[in-house]
């Protein structure tokens, strides 16, 4: 990840705190989803990248309260990242923001030998499921495929390629490093839920939001901005100014509820941004019955239009990527700390964020089955589409509406990458 300045200090029974000088960065080496994830953690929030966060002050956080990996930021956890942020010498209130991360994930690297090109030696890691390049680079080719749960040793670069010995070089976010009698942090499938709980709703809309409301919004004013685009763009912003103007109201570009009813829209549809189906199954159901409810609901919602950031209802229509978030939660699947909210705002592509997620192990285009995510990238490799897999060569998403379509390796101009995701073990 980073170069860290020879003013690191270790004190014994841990790492303490670290130089100020943190030298050489890149923007793709300055942020390592693979441990902490890239949103902000907070008492209160559950999933994966708590227990990461967990995990981490165990492991260096050198701090006296011992965090149980429950997946919780409760109140053990508060008080182990307050401690952590007084000992750092970072702002203590107790939330894990972008500066107590980075700090951790330097002491990270630090523990594991990342650092002037050498990187740790010998490093046990646990796949995600990746490519293996011939080269410590993208512009080299693929040479093996590394499998989700498949334990290896590696050296880390500098670069954050992590060489394979003789097999080839992986990137590093999609390893996570094991061993050394730490609680072994494996990314296994998400847990079975019975609720998917509210991630707030009727924001105020602002500039760069997509989405239903923005749909509504759009449609209010008179602006057609084609099928697939939903987005407040400047002329969009510009144009809720004008008619804020017109109706005697703040003009400042934001859809706040009074400019939402003022259009003439209802205050109920005001809440679309926070509307999620709950699980349609119990928490003993099987593989089976949970990959054909996902199914059973994204088929059900075929002929809903296509929405840039929308995840439903049906009249509202969705996104690729939000059909495949409703269709997880009816079959029980909660991908945290994505939500349908995150969905529309902006600059967030869930798609990449659920590729990115570690509870969705890859396998092989090969070893797609029913139920498995299929992705599909532009010509620079990056994630653009996503759709679930129905089995016999057939796929369920939706661009222009949701529909079940004939898959190939060009769909809707994008390219299908030689991966899948898997929802359910």
């Amino acid at each position: 990840m980073s170069t860290i300045d020879r003013r690191t200090m270790l004190f014994t029974g841990g790492v303490g705190v670290i130089g100020t000088s943190v030298l050489g960065t890149s923007p793709a080496q300055a942020w390592d989803i693979a441990r902490l994830g890239s949103a902000t953690l907070r008492p209160g929030d559950r999933g994966w990248y708590v227990r990461m966060l967990q995990w981490a002050l165990n492991k260096v956080g050198n701090v006296p309260t011992h965090v149980t990996l429950d997946s919780v930021y409760g109140t053990t956890t508060t008080r182990a990242v307050r401690e952590f942020q007084s000992r750092q010498g970072l702002l203590v209130d107790g939330i894990a923001g972008p500066s107590t991360k980075r700090r951790l994930d330097a002491l990270l690297d630090a523990h594991y030998g990342d650092g002037d090109g050498g990187g740790g030696s010998g490093t046990r890691y646990r796949s995600r499921g990746v490519n293996l390049r011939s080269g410590p680079g993208m512009s080299h080719g693929v040479v093996g495929w590394l499998a989700a749960g498949e334990v290896v040793t590696g050296t880390r670069l500098s670069s954050g390629w992590v060489k394979i010995g003789s097999r080839g070089y992986a990137w590093h976010t999609y390893l996570v490093p094991v061993g050394d009698g730490a609680p072994d942090p494996t990314p296994g499938y998400l847990p079975p839920v019975t609720w998917i709980p509210s991630p707030g709703s009727g924001l105020p809309i602002k500039q760069g939001w997509t989405g239903t409301r923005v749909k509504l919004v759009l449609r209010q004013l008179g602006i057609d901005q084609g099928p697939l685009m939903h987005r407040m763009t400047t002329s969009a912003v510009q144009a809720v100014q004008r008619f804020q103007r017109s109706r005697g109201l703040a003009a400042d570009g934001i859809v706040g509820l009074k400019t939402w009813t003022a259009l003439g829209l209802s205050r109920s549809t005001y809440s679309l941004d926070g509307w999620r189906t709950q699980p349609a199954l119990g928490l003993s159901a099987t593989r089976s019955q949970r990959v054909e409810q996902m199914i059973a609901f994204a088929r059900s919602q075929q002929g809903a239009d296509y929405t840039w950031g929308g995840a439903g209802p049906y009249r509202y229509g969705y996104d690729c990527s939000g059909l495949v978030l409703q269709s997880m939660y009816s079959a029980g699947a909660n991908p945290t700390p994505i939500t349908v909210r995150r969905h529309a705002s902006p600059g967030h592509r869930t798609s990449r964020a659920l590729y990115d997620h570690p509870q969705l192990p890859r396998f092989a285009l090969s070893q797609r089955r029913r139920g498995d995510l299929v992705w599909y990238t532009n010509a620079s490799g990056w994630i653009q589409h996503v759709a679930i897999y129905l089995g016999n060569g057939y796929v369920v998403d939706s661009m222009y509406s949701v529909k079940v379509r004939r898959d190939s390796s060009r769909l809707h101009g994008f390219y299908r990458k030689g991966t899948v995701s898997r929802v359910f073990g």
